[in-house]
């Protein structure tokens, strides 16, 4: 299990120049990813989303490769382009018969004159690089966001045992509620029945022992929440289940030229997106709460519902950061 937050960072280097790449990723619904690229690897931008597509399944995304500036040595003029300019400026100030001239301050602000070498090609293997340091720092992203995914588990499962501990409670209290509610009633007849001035014996309560039995089982059946028990039950072991199976990935791939994960496809498809399940399960175990709550008519099990509630408002809140 993973959560949405981490960092991850790698630093190499093109001709002697420092590439850095930094992947930084935090909450989102869905899987977001927003890249700031230099131009000499803008090329590449589709494959760079694949791969992180490839590794990661949910969450914002912010990559950032940065490739420190070089000296003015490593540029170069683009001439063609240049001449270009040179004419269309040429003929824009005769044809409109415009003032001022065509100097070499104007040229400074164009674009596209002044290039810088592309990072790849058969002797400089920029690209390859860039590769290799993408695949580090999203490793070291992934590390991350496991660390703190196991952090967070640990934190769901308190929480889920405290539920469970509730639901414990409130089971064991359920065959106490009809014996209250049979001495209740019982207790009550015999005030009616000393304001009336009969004498208490077994045989003036005989005649509404029946009557006594049948407001228990109409009692017990408006009150009877095993229903809700067992599937709250079923709920917090799925639960468990989720946030405690192991999850493959994150490793680096090494010696391979093109980007790749070797996460087993099947086992992938069946451990992702472990946060919509938990949150899944969340919305299910609320209802089923609020089902109890209003089933149990007993002062004690609304308060322990209650507990089970501001717990399970606990549990959304970290599973609001699970991948």
């Amino acid at each position: 299990m993973r959560s949405m937050t981490g960092f991850g960072r790698a630093k190499g280097f093109v001709q002697g120049n420092p590439l850095i790449c930094e992947v930084r990723s935090l909450n989102h619904r869905f899987l977001e990813i927003q890249m700031r690229l230099p131009r000499i690897l803008e090329r590449y931008e589709g494959e760079i989303r694949k791969f992180l597509t490839r590794k990661l399944e949910r969450g914002s995304i912010t990559l950032r490769f940065h490739w420190e500036e070089r000296g003015p040595e490593g540029l170069k003029v683009n001439w063609e382009r240049a001449k270009a300019y040179l004419k269309l400026l040429q003929r824009l100030k005769r044809d409109c018969n415009l003032k001022g001239e065509v100097d070499l301050s104007l040229f400074a602000h164009l674009n596209g004159i002044f290039e810088e070498p592309a990072l790849g090609g058969p002797k400089v293997k920029g690209w390859e690089v860039a590769k290799r340091l993408l695949d580090k720092a999203t490793s070291e992203l992934i590390k991350m966001r496991e660390r703190e995914g196991r952090d967070i588990g640990r934190t769901l499962n308190q929480g889920i045992r405290r539920i469970e501990k509730s639901l414990r409670w409130i089971e064991n209290r359920g065959s106490l509620r009809v014996e209250e509610r049979r001495k209740g009633l019982k207790a009550k007849l015999e005030e009616l029945l000393k304001d009336e001035g009969l004498t208490l014996n077994a045989s003036t309560l005989q005649p509404f022992n029946f009557r006594i039995e049948q407001e228990i089982l109409l009692f017990a059946d408006r009150c009877d929440i095993e229903e809700e028990l067992s599937r709250l039950k079923s709920h917090t072991a799925s639960f468990q289940n989720s946030i405690n199976s192991k999850r493959p990935g994150g490793q680096r791939v090494k010696g391979v030229k093109r980007l790749k994960d070797s996460r087993d496809s099947k086992t992938r498809e069946t451990q992702k997106r472990v946060g919509r399940r938990l949150d899944f399960l969340l919305q299910e175990m609320h209802r089923e709460a609020n089902t109890l709550g209003s089933k149990a008519q007993d002062a004690s099990v609304s308060l322990e519902v209650v507990k089970i509630k501001e717990e399970l408002e606990k549990v959304r809140e970290q599973v609001q950061n699970i991948e």
